[in-house]
């Protein structure tokens, strides 16, 4: 995984830097680091994981905008 594909995936789910550096459980400086490739990714498949949730989650439909409520 590279950091521009980290960088890309985070926005694209509107989290903020702070917000996924909490979920995998580093600083975001370290976050940081990674997406600008100066450091080598500590915990890869931690990463994917939390970013696999959490557009999972984006891509779900929403019971509630079904129109017959």
């Amino acid at each position: 995984m590279t950091g521009t594909l980290i960088r890309s995936r985070r926005l694209r789910l509107g989290l903020s830097r702070h917000e996924l550096a909490h979920s995998v459980g580093v600083s975001s400086e370290q976050l940081g680091a990674w997406e600008e490739e100066r450091g080598e990714i500590g915990c890869p498949h931690a990463l994917e994981q939390i970013l696999r949730q959490s557009e999972s989650r984006v891509s779900e439909p929403s019971r509630l905008q079904t129109p017959y409520n």
